[in-house]
């Protein structure tokens, strides 16, 4: 059993000083805009970004006719996946984008830079080192319990306690090689819960919302969009700028697209967009995103981009994860007709002004968490060079589901799924 410094770390230290900000309603920050100094940034990472494997940086917005940005950052060696895509309605934010989601990729794959701990459970108790049981993760595949088996460690700060508590790295980390020396049959390792951003409060904003938005479509990811639990958004122009830039180059494009919106077991707008070619819309194919947001236009966008960048993904054919079903046909378009109907404005009259803090947007992230039962919330910082910040968000009790199946199903979707005729 060894051990490194991780209990004088300098970024538990900072993971912790931002829980003690979120927990403090007094507590503020300024109002930024994302795309602030993109410029500069971009001067300062690009010379650092083959430390952590991005060899290329490709421009895919010109692949496909729409013409909203979609960039691609390239790691060959990843022990994850090697092509990461960013999208934005700048070029400058698209880059950046991609260049985020390959950082948050390359930092959780550095099992030697992150696992803390190498020691069995009762070895842990013995020294007084609390740990995460795996029984209770989101992540798990299958009820096993350690025993005595030896597990790698890597920190994390409890949202609940403050404490530090050490997770297995099979719940923080990427490997993807084979072979590797992680349990697979207890874990299923996979990205959700990863976020990076330029400040802490970005990087776990956004991991949190990750979480959120996948525990919403849990459910439709096994069954598909159901009228029962969603309903569909009309959009009216004027409430939100980089919307209807986005929306006008959809149409233009002569493609169809279609807000919903899932019903949420927490109060925040979790919103899927899908887009097909217009015309003989039987063989369209048709592309969907999904997001998070405390802002309903906000979420509306973040899925219309998500969704673009999908069909530049399937054009540009270099995503290795996509299958041949991927390549050969889309999903199905929702049943509108059958929906309740809402509209995007009403949502953000319920929610508040899409206008406010980071922070605000994080407290809002984290007690939508916390409202649907979680166990606790993890917050394991995993890095990042430069001003960047890394960090996985681990919340147990949240349900996931991933292409190959559910990893983890809470009571609320198995609920759902009982229920469900």
């Amino acid at each position: 059993m060894g051990s490194n410094d991780w209990r004088t770390s300098a970024l538990l230290e900072e993971v912790q000083e931002l829980r003690q900000k979120i927990r403090n309603s007094n507590a503020s920050e300024s109002i930024t805009r994302a795309n602030d100094d993109l410029a500069s940034f971009l001067i300062a990472i690009e010379p650092r970004l083959k430390e952590f494997g991005i060899t290329r940086i490709a421009d895919l917005t010109g692949l496909d006719i729409v013409g909203i940005p979609v960039y691609a950052a390239i790691r060959p060696n990843s022990r994850s996946l090697s092509v990461c895509q960013g999208k934005g309605l700048l070029h400058e934010v698209a880059k950046v984008s991609a260049i985020m989601e390959a950082l948050e990729q390359a930092m959780a794959e550095r099992a030697e830079d992150l696992i803390a701990v190498q020691a069995t459970k009762p070895q842990m108790r013995q020294y007084g080192w609390e740990c995460f049981d795996p029984e209770d993760s989101s992540d798990a595949s299958n009820v096993s319990p350690m025993g005595e088996a030896e597990r790698s460690w890597v920190p994390s700060i409890s949202f609940t306690s403050g404490r530090t508590v050490l997770l297995p790295y099979e719940v923080v980390g990427l490997d993807f090689r084979e072979p590797n020396p992680w349990d697979a049959s207890t874990y299923r390792m996979n990205t959700i819960g990863l976020g990076a951003g330029r400040s802490l409060v970005q990087a776990v904003t956004h991991a949190a919302l990750e979480v959120l938005e996948r525990d919403a479509t849990a459910f439709t990811d096994m069954l598909g969009i159901h009228p029962r639990f969603a309903r569909v958004l009309s959009y009216h122009r004027g409430q939100s700028a980089e919307l209807d830039a986005a929306v006008q180059k959809v149409q233009r494009a002569g493609l169809d697209y279609v807000f919903i919106q899932h019903n949420a077991d927490f109060d925040l707008p979790v919103i899927g967009t899908f887009v097909r070619d217009s015309g003989n819309v039987h063989n369209s194919r048709v592309y969907a995103g999904f997001a998070c947001r405390p802002c309903a236009h906000d979420a509306a966008l973040a899925a219309l981009l998500e969704a673009v960048q999908s069909r530049a993904a399937q054009i540009a054919g270099s995503r290795e994860d996509l299958s041949d079903q991927d390549f050969g046909g889309g999903g199905a378009w929702p049943q509108t007709d059958r929906m309740p109907a809402a509209t995007l404005h009403a949502l953000d009259l319920h929610h508040g002004s899409c206008r406010t803090s980071a922070l605000n947007k994080l407290r809002s992230a984290i007690n939508a968490i916390l409202s649907v039962g979680a166990d606790d919330i993890f917050i394991a910082p995993l890095g990042g060079p430069g001003e960047v910040r890394t960090v996985r968000v681990v919340a147990p009790g949240l349900g996931a589901a991933s292409r190959d199946g559910p990893t983890y199903l809470s009571a609320r979707t198995l609920g759902k799924l009982m229920n469900f005729s």
